[in-house]
């Protein structure tokens, strides 16, 4: 960071020169509200002309991010000051979901020193319930809003008065790109496309999530067979117990060929030649998807299109060329991963339990706990990483291209005013962002480490 802010160092004797010329010119409005009490680093004339930084502590970290009147560089700080805020609203919803599974096991605090939570899980399911316990779920998905990181990006460099930002509205996504249903919804020519159709009895040729009927002569089945099973059938109710009627037809789960009705259904997506109740997914022939399907465009890990829906991995908000682009295009950033939205999974809890039959009752208890916390702490954790992405990025990234719009706009790019104040205010508010970005780093860094303490006690991924 020094390094960094030795730059602006520069131009220090400039800005003192500068409010001597206001200080026989008069003094310009202040309307920034960048703060008031606070110490002005050029003294008198400074103060006289308004030109005064926050105190220690009193800028950023205390969620003062008007700082420079300028708005692309205020804007890098209000993002630094969101952050912090994300962070300690993340770790929340992760406290509560960790602290509602150590009340499940009935773990106390004085049992998880030196420990962490997960081990201390481990533990107790081993000493107390004499149980086993698997999770299988997929990691939740998340994805940003394309259209609102393009549309911050696009009015920050507007406010900057950049030249050509008019009708930028759309981001460069390296990942999935998912458009909602629209007849319109289409994908750049090196993208794979999926469609994704929902509802009941829907015609599905691909993936279903849900139920699968299929009616054929003759159709390989690992699911509900209503007709004759030329595998294993295995169910209750008939005769014989064997999921076999008299006349031979399979009422049960056939694993084989099932001439008749086959049905599978379950949390994951199986596939399907016939009628899905749920959600379709199928990849089209001619890459167009019918007019009500959602558009999902899959690209190669090293390339990029635009995207004008969510996106899943990572992106870049569009800018043109000018002194704010690399600063609005940061916090733009940044914003759009704030408002991240994650989609908890579906999860499988598996026990098995060898305390008879009151364990069994207490373990169907923490089933149906498990099934209803754990899909939350999933998507909480998964926010938590895109939070402390945003984090390093403003810490890294963005604090550099800060840098490079103040450098740039004092050197005669703004009125004489505004760049003192730029020069006095701006470089110790970058090292206050530091600290402020790396304590809230730091508190969810300690929560993801919990996480994935739990995760692994269940043999869940996260």
């Amino acid at each position: 960071m020094n390094g960094r802010t030795t730059k602006l160092g520069s131009v220090i004797g400039a800005a003192l020169l500068a409010l001597g010329a206001l200080s026989v010119a008069g003094c310009p409005g202040d309307d920034d509200g960048s703060g008031d009490g606070g110490t002005s680093f050029l003294g008198d004339i400074g103060k006289q002309c308004g030109l005064e930084c926050p105190k220690a502590g009193e800028g950023v970290a205390s969620g003062n991010a008007s700082i420079s009147g300028y708005s692309a560089i205020d804007g890098f700080f209000r993002s630094v000051v969101n952050y912090n805020t994300v962070a300690a609203g993340v770790s929340a919803d992760i406290d509560a979901e960790l602290t509602g599974i150590q009340s499940l096991f009935q773990i106390s605090d004085a049992e998880l020193s030196g420990k962490t939570l997960g081990a201390a899980i481990t533990a107790k399911l081993q000493a107390d319930f004499k149980a086993s316990v698997v999770v299988n779920a997929q990691p939740a998905k998340c994805s940003v809003d394309a259209h609102f990181a393009a549309e911050a990006s696009a009015k920050c460099q507007a406010a900057a008065n950049c030249k050509g930002t008019a009708g930028m509205a759309s981001v460069k996504c390296m990942g999935t790109c998912t458009v909602e249903a629209s007849a319109t919804g289409t994908c750049d020519a090196s993208a794979k496309v999926r469609c994704n159709v929902s509802g009941p009895a829907v015609a599905c040729q691909g993936e279903c999530s849900g139920s699968c009927s299929v009616m054929a002569p003759s159709v390989s089945c690992a699911g509900s067979c209503k007709g004759q099973c030329s595998g294993t059938c295995s169910a209750a109710g008939d005769a014989n117990g064997d999921g076999v009627t008299a006349s031979g037809e399979c009422v049960g789960s056939c694993s084989g060929m099932c001439t008749g009705s086959c049905e599978v259904s379950g949390m994951a997506a199986a596939s399907c030649q016939g009628t899905c109740n749920g959600s379709c997914e199928y990849t089209p022939p001619s890459a167009k998807c019918e007019a009500n399907a959602k558009v999902t465009c899959d690209l190669d890990v090293n390339a990029s299109a635009q995207c004008t829906g969510s996106c899943d991995g990572n992106f870049e908000p569009p800018s043109v060329m000018c002194e704010a682009s690399g600063s609005c295009q940061a916090s733009a950033k940044a914003e759009a991963r704030f408002q991240v939205k994650c989609t908890p999974p579906s999860v499988e809890v598996k026990v098995v339990a060898q305390g008879g039959v009151a364990a069994q009752a207490q373990v169907n208890f923490l089933i149906a706990e498990l099934k209803a916390r754990l899909p939350r702490l999933s998507a909480a954790q998964a926010r938590a990483k895109l939070a402390a992405e945003a984090g390093a990025e403003l810490s890294s990234a963005g604090t550099a291209a800060v840098q490079t719009t103040a450098s740039a706009v004092v050197n005669g790019k703004v009125n004489l005013f505004t760049g003192a104040k730029i020069t006095a205010c701006v470089p110790d508010q970058l090292k206050e962002s530091q600290t402020v970005v790396a304590s809230a780093s730091a508190e969810l860094k300690k929560r993801t480490d919990n996480c994935e303490s739990v995760a692994k006690a269940f043999g869940m991924v996260m």
